[in-house]
């Protein structure tokens, strides 16, 4: 009985992807017979008819040595846009990121350091907020007024006409996301890979199919540039804050702040399908059965992790940020689809959560001979046992912690929290008598926080 109320259960949530893809495929029937068979698509020409308008990107960097500077400058040489600045956020107890700055900044009088007021790391919306503040300054100094403000991370791989994209339609979208893709990986890296697929399903067809019905559109948290007017919504009403410092997950509830707001939001597949390669993202040679048209989209592309680790601790604080922090502050709203959306995003945390968080802990407690409990109720997506939690929590630190007792478990936690600035910020009494019922008091993972290691490279 239980398998077949699992196996219902499934049935019915599968239902939920047959929706999108129907809509998906329904959308895209529909736009060929009619759209596209009045209007041709969009020549990648039409869009340096448009006046070039002062555009701003920001890059917060935390231990970026060896990144941030090959990052700077390669979209400084470029790009193919003029009238931009780019302003990367440092700390001051991270002198080797702030050289490799300031060395692209001695080369290139567009690029600009901005050190951030605290120590790090911090959040990443803390070290944006920073870099937020730091352009308005430049603004006061220099008279220039910036049309759009761009959000990117330092292992970011740019498309040249990505900021020829968002100036077309900066003055009519509040907020412009691009699709972004990880680079590719070697057939057997199962880790890295399964983010090709992921992002391929989120940015090739879930995204498509959220905007078109609701218009909302969640950032990426890079790829995505807000107009003026956005931004100074957002510094008004978060007085003078734009970016939440309390969020594990900024830019993805920004998106919703935004819409709440009133803002225009447009996920764009802008393809350039020219002979002239001029526009595309580096791809390899062609594919079978790969559109060209589809793989010709103006995107961006990174490494993501390619460890287990550095896998769980980016999608733990992704997960946590979206179905923990969603939950209590984006609440239900008046639109029937919107929130149809919001139980999407937390229907499909939940899920992952388990996959990753319970089989996770499952490996450590097997090494140590642990049983974990069944699955039931509580706060936490997957609801663990005292000590399978502080095995979760230990592991998403790098601290095997399935051999030590409850109280040690914390101690180790609580050091390693403080040593190593973990995404999640529970007290150590809290880990010992209340995990049940986990505190969602939550601090940002800062840039490069979730990063541990070369290899290990994400979204923020």
């Amino acid at each position: 009985m239980v398998a077949i109320g699992v196996a219902v259960v499934i049935f019915i949530s599968s239902l939920d992807d047959l929706f999108i893809d129907i809509a998906y495929w329904v959308r895209r029937v529909w736009r060929a017979f009619t759209v596209y068979a009045r209007h041709a698509p969009l020549n990648y020409k039409t869009l340096y008819d448009a006046e070039e308008k002062p555009l701003a990107i920001m890059v917060p960097a935390w231990q970026e040595h060896g990144v941030i500077g090959q990052m700077a400058q390669l979209a400084a040489t470029t790009l193919d846009y003029e009238n931009y600045h780019i302003f990367i956020g440092t700390y001051p107890n991270d002198p080797q990121t702030h050289a490799d700055v300031e060395q692209v900044r001695a080369r290139f009088p567009n690029v600009h350091t901005v050190v951030c007021a605290r120590p790090g790391p911090t959040s990443k919306a803390d070290c944006l907020n920073n870099v937020v503040d730091a352009i308005l300054q430049f603004e006061k100094r220099s008279g220039v007024r910036f049309a759009g403000f761009i959000l990117h991370d330092a292992e970011d791989v740019l498309s040249k006409l990505e900021l020829r994209l968002f100036n077309y339609l900066v003055n009519r979208k509040d907020l412009i996301q691009l699709p972004v893709y990880p680079l590719e990986r070697p057939w057997n890296d199962f880790t890295g890979g399964h983010y090709l697929d992921e992002f391929a399903e989120l940015h090739g067809k879930d995204i498509v199919v959220r905007e078109a019905l609701v218009g909302q559109v969640p950032s990426a948290g890079v790829g995505t540039c807000f107009s003026r007017r956005a931004i100074m919504a957002l510094l008004q009403q978060g007085d003078g804050i734009a970016f939440d410092t309390q969020s594990l997950t900024e830019d993805y509830d920004i998106g919703f702040r935004l819409k709440q707001l009133g803002m225009q939001e447009v996920f764009v597949r802008f393809p350039v399908e020219e002979d002239d390669h001029i526009g595309r993202t580096p791809s390899p040679e062609r594919v079978p059965l790969r559109s060209e048209r589809e793989a010709s989209v103006i995107s961006v592309r990174e490494f993501f992790p390619d460890t287990v680790a550095a896998a769980v601790r980016q999608k733990s604080r992704w997960i946590t940020g979206i179905v923990i922090q969603g939950f209590r502050t984006l609440r239900w709203t008046h639109s029937a689809v919107l929130n149809y959306f919001l139980w999407r995003d937390r229907k499909q945390g939940n899920h992952h959560q388990f996959r990753q968080l319970h089989g996770h802990a499952a490996g450590h407690a097997a090494d140590r001979h642990l049983a974990l409990p069944t699955p039931g109720a509580g706060c936490l997506p997957v609801p663990l046992g005292l000590r399978g939690r502080l095995v979760v929590l230990c592991a998403a630190l790098g601290q095997p912690g399935a051999h030590v007792q409850p109280h040690r478990a914390a101690r180790v936690f609580r050091h390693q929290l403080l040593r190593r600035g973990a995404g999640i910020a529970v007290g150590a009494s809290a880990v010992v008598g209340q995990l049940h019922q986990l505190p969602c008091r939550l601090a940002g993972a800062g840039p490069g926080m979730a990063r541990q290691g070369p290899a290990a490279h994400g979204v923020g």
